[in-house]
């Protein structure tokens, strides 16, 4: 694979990971052979491909920054996926894919400037993407959490006891993975709760709260 140095043009060279971080065992990477540039980036285990485009010191700090307050969007949310985020990413950036690699100096500095506002964006997305795959995946649950919350009750209800609801706990079960409703649980009474999300709200037509 032709891997081009975005600096001077040169074509990158493929070498042992352990030329850059001094130890083996770290896979391969494309290096820049103009010792000026510093410049290099990782390839995708098992392959050549590489994980972006070359990157001076420079660049491979930004990038880091940008991991630093991408990543917790899906690292310290255990009910949202990885690719969840990368593809929210793509859909707000406009892009077909979104990586950070491909990020360059003025990409990943825009980013750092806007990424609380940009965060929310993404986070708005991933819940728009999850009604659109469940209204083709399952269209019965939305049916089930409108009849929970809405027509079974006198009023509109936006949370319901678990323990009164347990013949359900496979169709709630369900809607916390796309994240329609979330679990609460009260420390001082040790009760359970299934409370519709803002998304849950959207995908069976209340206005929340």
């Amino acid at each position: 694979m032709k891997v081009i140095c975005p600096y001077c043009g040169s074509q990158a060279v493929l070498k042992d990971a352990a030329v850059i971080y001094r130890r083996f065992g770290l896979g391969e990477v494309y290096v820049c052979p103009t010792a000026e540039c510093d410049a290099y980036v990782g390839v995708h285990e098992g392959t050549t491909k590489p994980k972006g485009s070359l990157a001076n010191a420079s660049l491979r700090n930004l990038r880091k920054q940008v991991h630093a307050v991408f990543d917790p969007l899906w690292r310290d949310n255990r009910h949202v996926e990885r690719s969840e985020v990368y593809e929210a990413a793509a859909v707000v950036f406009g892009l077909n894919e979104f990586h950070i690699g491909d990020m360059r100096d003025k990409d990943a500095q825009a980013y750092l400037d806007r990424h609380e506002e940009l965060s929310d964006e993404i986070k708005l997305t991933i819940q728009r993407n999850r009604l659109v795959k469940i209204s083709h995946a399952n269209e019965n649950l939305l049916a089930v959490l409108r009849y929970l919350y809405v027509e079974s009750q006198s009023s509109i209800h936006y949370v319901l006891s678990r323990n009164a609801y347990r013949g359900h706990e496979n169709s709630f079960k369900a809607a916390i993975e796309v994240g329609l409703v979330r679990l609460i649980k009260k420390a001082e009474t040790k009760r359970a709760y299934y409370a519709l999300t803002p998304a849950g709200c959207s995908a069976i037509g209340v206005k929340a709260r």
